[in-house]
């Protein structure tokens, strides 16, 4: 993975103090944690195991980084017998149940409070639609969720089985838990080697060599109001709705933070390109790269032409401007691109005085939403 900065401002840059001060908190947050041990309990590790050998397809449903951090796993390193569900509408989700096996289907939901209420109404669809087909589902029911719960009673009822959802990892925070476990495992990723490359670039921004680097990020953050994912390929372009949501609910607090737009290119340089150039100047662009798989090659050449004309367009006219480019889809770039943005969305709302992990309005909804179950 390669990242790049270009047209940034000094201005409200943050102080070497603030910098060294702010990457020696993280030390003592539980995300951060990466030991193999603090993820995964032999029990969790089992069932996950016994999850990924024993059947040919696999359902996950759940909402946000429930769903986001499964399906960014999954742009990574795809296995086309890995669905994720993340809507309410049946005719999506009886599409997706047409392509599986019921009888040869793992159906895992996910959610840490246990009462995310589209998980639950899924859960149940998905449910009553095997009993339908006159599959049996005790042995195929599985969640990440916490004990005591709506989700975890509905796991119980029909005889399936949980895994406990770490309780102090915000799901959106979710990527190196055992829900990456379990996604490592589905898509033949080195969970391991994954835990082994986050660390180790994690280790990397504590070089006093960095603190420009991490200067040059806050800067870019915090300067404009609006930060635009500008994607060429499909690996970044999934990735980018998993930013999206880091971004905007650990910063969006107190009239603060940060406003996401994902942008896919190049289709949006025929739609929205004109309002990027010529409308208000309150955003910054994140413009993503990501090489082909080996097998799929053919259309590479135009694609990189086209994300080149759009770089040297915005940095050419003075934009701020952060490229990323993600050149090998294997453990090492996938740990290294969520670490160093997991880093950056903690620094920066500490920079602008949010609790980047508190989602208070989100858990309003959520309360009015489980009156409902």
């Amino acid at each position: 993975m390669r990242v790049e900065y270009f047209n940034i401002s000094t201005n409200h840059a943050a102080t070497d103090d603030f910098v060294t001060y702010s990457l020696e908190r993280t030390r003592s947050l539980p995300l951060l944690d990466l030991r193999y041990e603090n993820y995964i309990d032999c029990q969790s590790k089992d069932l996950i195991e016994h999850i990924a050998t024993n059947f040919e397809y696999y359902l996950i449903i759940g909402m946000g980084g429930a769903s986001l951090n499964p399906k960014m796993y999954k742009a990574f390193k795809d296995n086309p017998k890995v669905f994720v569900i993340d809507n309410l509408d049946a005719f999506v989700v009886d599409n997706i149940l047409s392509q599986l096996n019921l009888s040869k289907t793992a159906v895992i939901s996910i959610s840490k409070s246990g009462y995310t209420y589209e998980t639950i109404c899924l859960t149940e669809y998905v449910i009553n639609k095997f009993q339908k087909s006159g599959v049996i589902i005790k042995d195929k029911l599985f969640a990440i969720t916490n004990t005591d719960t709506k989700l975890y009673n509905i796991i119980n009822l029909h005889g399936g089985k949980s895994i406990p959802h770490k309780m102090n990892i915000n799901g959106r925070f979710c990527t190196f838990s055992n829900v990456g476990f379990l996604m490592s495992k589905l898509i033949g990723f080195e969970y391991k080697e994954i835990l082994f490359y986050a660390k180790e670039y994690y280790e990397k921004l504590f070089d006093k060599r960095n603190i420009g680097f991490i200067k040059n990020f806050l800067s870019f953050h915090s300067n404009h109001d609006s930060q635009v994912l500008f994607t060429y390929g499909n690996v970044v372009n999934v990735a980018s709705k998993w930013l999206a949501q880091i971004f905007a609910e650990s910063s969006g607090k107190n009239a603060n933070g940060l406003t996401p737009i994902c942008s896919e290119g190049p289709m949006d340089q025929h739609s929205q390109l004109q309002l990027y150039l010529e409308g208000p100047k309150n955003k910054t662009f994140h413009l993503m790269l990501n090489s082909p798989y080996e097998s799929y090659q053919d259309l590479a050449s135009s694609m990189f032409k086209e994300y080149d004309i759009l770089e040297s367009l915005f940095v050419e006219d003075g934009y701020p401007v952060k490229k990323t480019f993600i050149d090998r889809m294997c453990e090492q770039s996938f740990a290294e691109f969520v670490m160093l943005n997991i880093m950056e969305c903690i620094l920066y709302c500490w920079f602008v005085g949010s609790n980047p992990f508190s989602q208070p309005s989100v858990d309003k909804i959520k309360r009015m939403s489980k009156e409902l179950l």
